[in-house]
């Protein structure tokens, strides 16, 4: 009974949480495209090109959202005419490369262990924009159709036109924010530790495979990777498996999962949950290899 109520005060929390961001961004970048216009956005986030994906990597640099949260600011930027490109290289910048991460990094991993991470993954962030359409990362039609609704009333002041664009777009994702909320919530209280199964794999050659498959599927808050990496980093664990699981950690998770189902669909989610995998197993793996 009392893992149950945790699970209800952790589940609300998470809904307000993600609700609030969802609307707040949603708002904010609506009332930009209302105000300034469409083609200032496109000009910055919604172009394919060089600049595009640069432009959403650096976005999440500085955008400290964890993997439950950051499908929200996805589907806001992709409702507000960020390309897909742009979008999807802020949606691996945003949780694993924000400067709340960086920090704890810096701290875990020393200079030069945090350069390599960050480096990994801003360049990751690239690749998964460059890549978005082969990831099938574009939007479903009926979701596209949704976040790219035109408003023909001009008469309507900017705030009543930003505030009907935010409707729709907290309508449309209200029940991925629930089923993800509640997914957070009970990876919350019934979750495992992750440093113990770490510490069981030791220097294997396969250890950051193991630590891409237990980061993955976790929930972790931008504030808590250092409470998760700093002890396992003092632990002696390799920096390449450390790299992994903070990377994996940090990208992903089962909420975030059930969150982009709604934008990209199971296609989109599979594909992509496969990409991030192979990527944060084998910068371990490398690191681990060629660094010592």
């Amino acid at each position: 009974m009392m893992a149950l109520r945790e699970f209800g005060a952790e589940w609300a929390t998470h809904i307000v949480e993600v609700g609030v961001l969802l609307t707040l961004t949603g708002f904010a970048l609506a009332w930009v495209r209302h105000r300034i216009g469409l083609q200032w956005v496109r000009r910055v986030l919604g172009r394919d090109d060089a600049v595009g994906l640069l432009s959403g990597a650096a976005l999440g640099a500085v955008t400290p959202v964890c993997s439950c949260s950051v499908g929200a600011v996805y589907a806001s930027l992709l409702h507000n005419g960020a390309s897909t490109r742009s979008a999807a290289a802020f949606l691996f910048a945003a949780p694993a490369v924000n400067e709340v991460v960086i920090v704890a990094v810096l701290l875990a991993f020393g200079a030069a262990g945090a350069g390599i991470y960050v480096v990994a993954g801003l360049a990751a962030a690239t690749l998964t924009g460059r890549f978005a359409e082969r990831l099938h990362l574009r939007p479903c039609a009926s979701c596209a159709a949704s976040m790219r609704r035109d408003w023909p009333d001009e008469t309507q002041s900017i705030w009543h036109r930003a505030m009907a664009d935010t409707r729709g777009l907290v309508t449309t994702m209200a029940l991925p924010v629930a089923v993800g909320a509640a997914i957070a919530a009970a990876l919350h209280v019934w979750s495992w530790d992750p440093a113990s199964v770490m510490s069981g794999v030791g220097d294997a050659a396969w250890a950051p495979v193991a630590a891409a498959v237990v980061g993955l599927p976790l929930h972790v808050e931008p504030g808590m990777v250092a409470a998760l990496i700093v002890p396992l980093a003092s632990s002696g664990i390799a920096l390449g498996t450390l790299i992994s699981l903070t990377m994996a950690t940090t990208v992903a998770s089962m909420p975030e999962g059930a969150m982009l189902k709604t934008i990209v669909g199971w296609r989109g989610v599979g594909t992509l949950a496969a990409w991030y995998l192979l990527y944060t197993s084998l910068i371990g793996v490398l690191v681990n290899t060629f660094w010592s």
